[in-house]
């Protein structure tokens, strides 16, 4: 399958695979081990055919039977590290049916494989659930059915149950299991601890720490001969004891950042998980505990477990003052240290060494000694975490593991008297996750508090504490055999526009657009947007999250007001003079007319509908249609991720402060931060579609219509209403 193949990024002096030869036969089932950062997901989308030559050098080959495996689209499925940027539709029957409808399959057959391939994986919910509303596991299931409907003749796995509970993983494994046992499919895995794939797999193959293949043959052999090497190698091998945690001396002089003894006090907490309905910092959902007294003492390690979807990152959020507790009260000595699971999002400056010291030199701006004693505590966290090789580096360049362990020397170095650590040991093989507790040791002995939330059960056994949350409650009422055919999706508490063809909703915003600029005074203005408003229930949802509707319609406001005092002020008539006045309305209500009822209609349009709507009836190119969906989709994650980074820059020590500079440095490295999340997003789900056949489509069929009904019509008159309204208004208006 794999020959001679090599393969170097660009900017990077030395190859991340080096010579790899490797075949892999029809049904073999290998399980694909090596250290952290050496180059298995890079082996994975090699074999996959989904090396991009603008990001690396290749050289060698990879083939599929006669041919490469982009000859034959959707035949090698593969499942990335993060499942939920594989999801490409709102709906769980939508998003597996996505690779079908890349074959150009009929509707029937489209429709069948995608219940298939649900079954196959054990997904617990119908067709028509969404999927912002899974957990883990069950995003991972769903991303698993996906792949499956294609009907793969390989599938590759990347560390699919790394984030998830035993019981979670254990559903996972079975479902990859029956799948590969009804298709007989050959079979990668790539995992970091064996034990729980070791059944499932027949074969071995390790990489080491240089991109170099060198163990492979059946699991007992090469476990039985290889043992040591494997375990030197960083395989987390079953039965092995666990690693030696080496001791970390820092000889630091720098000051503790921290106030109070202790850093956290909890009395009574009731805490309630976050729903997508919830205001900002305010969450209605489930309980997660309640009546919880936590005052941890200096150096105390507290341990929180749970199966996933439990709500420990929740608690740990509470915790640090990134959400409003129910009942009670939290005391928090800050800056606090902070990993959250996507450590990603923590990057905030251009090197490793940067991201590393950010707080510090906040902290000891005006104490050089301070920040001297901060660099060279940052030189030994770095060396122990293997990362001084990469100072110099691009947080972003780094892999999975490797940022977070970057996350974890940027949290210590600053010595917080709080450390707040999410499932800091995923991604690590048994040499880094030795240097991770060495830190976390470093941090312990120097009597600052860790709040760990984790499934592993080696870091539960060396906590002083452990607090168990119990299981999550079910989110939908399960049926002994749920409905996984793909169907028209309606939700009683969707807006009425929502239920309208996507194309007569768009024809709505299109005729106020036009229209607005017939607007020549403010009266006709105020009169058009006095029809939008009676008309705004259309596209409202009639539940609490249509107040997050109506937030969409703040930038607008914003911008009216800008406008209007422009015109107030700069305009050719004297400042704040009547005909200032009338102008600066007129403009105001000009941009409502504009872009309000846009904005309404944009919170009522399904994503999958859109895109049906589209390509069937528009007849658009369908990368353009998977864009603008995919898009869509992702366009109200945008203000989370927004919250998200803003939160961690405060959780850290790098909020702005009150100077205006500095509030216009603090959002320009937000508005970077973001744009590159969104576009590293938009390269993993782009990957996760061409994995699923959409790299070489060039027809494709559709899972459902796109039906245009009488109530269409009436959208079609609403638009032409407000077309024509500011004309007519104005003609009478100016008769007056």
């Amino acid at each position: 399958m794999a020959a001679g193949l090599s393969w170097r990024p660009h900017g990077r002096r030395e190859p991340t695979l080096r010579g790899i030869d490797l075949r892999i036969e029809p049904g073999e089932r290998v399980l694909l081990a090596g250290p952290s950062g050496a180059g298995k997901s890079t082996l994975l989308r090699a074999l996959a055919g989904l090396l991009d030559d603008s990001l690396g050098e290749q050289t060698g080959e990879v083939r599929l039977g006669d041919g490469a495996p982009a000859d034959r689209p959707g035949a090698v499925g593969l499942l990335l590290q993060d499942p939920t940027a594989a999801t490409v539709a709102e709906y769980a029957g939508r998003d597996v049916a996505f690779g079908p409808e890349n074959r150009a399959r009929p509707r029937p057959e489209v429709l069948a494989g995608a219940a298939r391939a649900l079954d196959r994986v054990g997904f617990p919910y119908p067709a028509a659930h969404r999927v912002d509303a899974l957990s883990g596991g069950e995003t991972q299931r769903l991303a698993l059915a996906g792949a499956l409907a294609l009907d793969p003749a390989y599938l590759l796995l990347d560390e699919p149950t790394a984030m998830l509970d035993p019981a979670s993983a254990a559903a996972v494994r079975t479902a990859v299991a029956r799948g590969a046992d009804e298709l007989g499919l050959g079979l990668v895995v790539v995992e970091h601890r064996l034990d729980g794939w070791l059944g499932l797999c027949d074969r071995l193959v390790v990489l080491d720490g240089t991109g170099r293949l060198v163990a492979d043959g059946p699991v007992a052999e090469v476990l039985a001969t290889r043992t040591p090497a494997l375990l030197d190698a960083g395989l987390w091998l079953p039965g092995a004891p666990a690693p030696d945690v080496p001791v970390l001396r820092v000889e630091d002089d720098s000051p503790p950042a921290r106030g109070a003894v202790g850093g956290l006090v909890a009395e009574d907490l009731t805490v309630r998980a976050p729903t997508p309905e919830d205001r900002r910092g305010v969450a209605t959902g489930r309980v997660v505990v309640a009546g919880l007294d936590l005052v941890p003492a200096p150096g105390e390690v507290v341990a929180l477990t749970g199966p996933s979807g439990s709500g420990k990152t929740t608690l740990l959020r509470t915790l640090t003052g990134l959400q409003a507790p129910a009942s009670g009260r939290v005391v928090l000595d800050r800056p606090v240290g902070w990993v959250p699971q996507h450590a990603e999002q923590t990057v905030t400056r251009r090197t490793v060494e940067e991201e590393v010291l950010a707080t510090s030199t906040v902290l000891h701006a005006d104490d050089p000694a301070a920040l001297a004693a901060a660099r060279r505590r940052a030189t030994a966290v770095l060396g122990r975490l293997g990362l001084a090789r990469l100072a110099r580096a691009n947080p972003y360049e780094l892999s999975g593991g490797e940022q977070r362990r970057l996350a974890l020397a940027a949290a210590v170095v600053h010595r917080p008297s709080v450390l707040v650590l999410d499932e800091p040991t995923v991604g690590q093989d048994r040499q880094t996750w030795a240097a991770v507790q060495a830190v976390v040791e470093l941090a312990r002995s120097e009597g600052t508090t860790v709040l760990v939330s984790t499934h592993d059960p080696l870091v539960v056994d060396r906590a002083d504490r452990v607090l168990r949350l119990g299981e999550p409650a079910v989110a939908t009422p399960l049926t002994s055999r749920p409905d996984h055919v793909p169907g028209p999706v309606d939700d009683p508490t969707d807006p009425p526009l929502s239920r309208c063809n996507p194309l007569a909703a768009l024809l709505v915003g299109v005729g106020a657009a036009i229209g607005s600029f017939f607007v020549v005074d403010w009266r006709v203005g105020l009169a058009v947007l006095l029809v939008s408003a009676v008309l705004s229930p259309l596209a409202v949802p009639y539940r609490r999250s249509g107040v997050r509707g109506l937030a969409r319609l703040i930038p607008v406001v914003l911008a009216a007001a800008s406008v209007a005092w422009s015109a107030l002020v700069f305009s050719r008539f004297d400042a704040f003079s009547a005909e200032a006045w009338r102008l600066a309305a007129r403009e105001a209500t000009r941009i409502g007319c504009l872009v309000v009822p846009g904005a309404l209609v944009l919170g009522c349009l399904r994503p999958s509908a859109l895109g049906d709507a589209l390509a069937q009836r528009l007849h658009l190119p369908h990368r353009v249609v998977v864009a603008a969906t995919s898009s869509l989709l992702r366009l109200d994650r945008l203000a989370d991720d927004w919250r998200r980074l803003e939160e961690i820059r405060t959780v850290r020590g790098l909020a702005p402060g009150r100077s205006l500079p500095g509030r216009v440095r603090h959002v320009a490295s937000l508005t970077v931060a973001l744009l590159v999340g969104m576009l590293r997003t938009a390269q993993q789900t782009a990957l996760s579609m061409d994995a699923r056949g959409f790299a070489a489509v060039h027809r494709r069929t559709f899972a459902l219509p796109s039906p245009w009904r009488r109530r269409d019509w009436l959208c079609v008159l609403v638009g032409v209403l407000l077309l024509v309204l500011p004309p007519v208004l104005s003609e009478l208006a100016s008769g007056i």
